[in-house]
């Protein structure tokens, strides 16, 4: 059964491959909250208490560093899904990333997010509940 990837192996070859500046404090940034979101996604999520102090943590780093507008707005929305605690909060955060990193990063950072999740539960561009989830669909559109 295939798993989830480390936001390690994942983000921090881009990040010490990043120019210092804004580009790097948005990658640094993408990689702790991709942390966070990852170890909720994961086989044994932590505590709540210590997610909550992780949470709060990583808000008043992420106020510091200097990140470019789209990816900002990314991370504050990462932010408030993550503040529910369950896994499918850690997918939505990072399906919601996807967007603002691929507009700063490229696509190849933007594999690199999804892939913190395990597969099955994003789908595509959007997050869907693993299993027995309340998530809704899109409409659907039908070939004229």
């Amino acid at each position: 059964m295939a798993t989830a990837r480390s936001a390690d192996d994942l983000l921090l070859p881009a990040l010490a491959e990043a120019a210092r500046g804004p580009a790097r404090d948005g990658l640094y940034a993408l990689w702790l909250t991709a942390r966070l979101a990852g170890d909720l996604v994961g086989d044994a999520p932590p505590p709540e208490r210590l997610h909550r102090r992780r949470l709060a943590a990583l808000d008043r780093r992420l106020r510091s560093l200097a990140v470019p507008p789209p990816l900002r707005r990314g991370l504050q929305g990462a932010l408030f899904a993550l503040a529910e605690a369950t896994p499918y909060a850690g997918a939505l955060a990072l399906a919601q990333l996807a967007a603002p990193v691929r507009d700063t990063y490229g696509p190849t950072v933007e594999e690199a997010v999804l892939a913190v999740c395990p597969p099955g539960v994003v789908r595509g561009r959007g997050a869907q509940p693993a299993s027995g989830g309340t998530g809704t669909q899109p409409p659907s559109r039908s070939a004229s």
